[in-house]
This record gives structure tokens, C-alpha cells and sequence, in this order.
């Protein structure tokens, strides 16, 4: 009769030992998800643990739920991919001047830029064409919710109309 009790005990030891270990395996592949920001491999491990009860399948699943809704917002991308153009006016002493501006977008990231301007007088021509001919380094590969040109090549008028373009570019470009 002892030897069958010191079996039963046994046995339920070994099964709260499972228990914990799939509780520890669980608890780790939820925080791993949570560092990578990857809810999919949470779930996967989660749902292919069998635990003992339905109870505990619906509270193992659970934390992979609270990921995914938890995910760092800042990896998702707040705009299409694609090419974009859009004009941006900006005022100088000659008067108004327009400046048309193309984006290319990849995850949000500037990774292509042309630009064109009209040019009523000489002196905006020649801040105009230093802008154009520099505006480029300053723009590709930066993230486009981090452009705001202040001065470029001594032009900061063209600037502005610059960055009234891009503002209109990424209304155009929004998820």
C-alpha cells in the first residue's frame, strides 16, 4: 500500500513538474515575443502546448493576445510605399514661387527625390538652382516625418516651399 502512494505521489509530481515547465516555456517565448515585437511566434508556441485542461489552453494563449496588442506601434508603417509628387508655393521678396517635389516612400523612408521649381527672377533662380542642385543629400534615406529643410545651400525660402510640398505628400501617401 506505501509503494502504491509513493507512486501516486510520483506521478503527480511529475505532472506539476510538466505543468511548470510548459508554464516556463510559455513565460519566456512571451517575453522573447515581446523584445522582437513578433507576436506570431508566441502564438505558435503557445497553441502547441497541450496542456493538461482547456482552462489552461485558453490561459496560455492569453499573453500572446496582450502582445500583439501591446506591439511597438513604431515598426508599423504610417505610409504606402510608392512615389509621390506634390508642389509647395513659398513667398520672396519677388513675389510667389512653386517648387515641385517627388518622393519615393519605402517603409517610410525617402529613398529617391527630384525636384523642380519655377523661377521668376534671378535672384530666386540662383538660390533656387543651389537648393536643387543640394537639396538631394539631405533627404534620401531619412525617415519622411523627419524632414523639415530649414536652409540649404543658403536657401531657405525654397525650403519652405519644400517642406509645404512634403506635408502634402505624406497627406497623399497615409495608410
Amino acid at each position: 500500500m506505501e509503494s502504491s502512494k509513493k507512486k501516486e505521489l510520483i506521478t503527480t509530481l511529475a505532472v506539476l513538474l510538466a505543468i511548470v515547465v510548459i508554464v516556463g516555456i510559455v513565460v519566456v517565448t512571451t517575453r522573447k515575443s515581446e523584445d522582437t515585437s513578433n507576436s506570431v511566434s508566441t502564438t505558435q508556441t503557445g497553441s502547441s502546448i497541450s496542456p493538461t485542461s482547456d482552462t489552461q489552453a485558453q490561459s496560455t494563449v492569453e499573453p500572446a493576445e496582450s502582445t500583439a496588442s501591446s506591439l511597438d506601434t513604431s515598426t508599423v508603417s504610417m505610409y504606402k510605399d510608392g512615389t509621390y509628387t506634390a508642389t509647395g508655393t513659398y513667398s520672396t521678396p519677388e513675389g510667389q514661387e512653386d517648387i515641385t517635389v517627388t518622393l519615393t516612400l519605402e517603409k517610410d523612408v525617402v529613398t529617391d527625390t527630384s525636384a523642380t521649381a519655377s523661377m521668376d527672377s534671378r535672384e530666386s533662380k540662383e538660390y533656387t538652382e543651389k537648393f536643387l542642385e543640394n537639396f538631394k543629400a539631405a533627404v534620401v534615406s531619412k525617415s519622411i516625418d523627419d524632414l523639415k529643410l530649414s536652409r540649404v545651400s543658403g536657401s531657405s525660402l525654397t525650403s519652405q516651399g519644400f517642406n509645404s510640398a512634403v506635408e502634402k505628400i505624406k497627406s497623399q501617401a497615409k495608410s
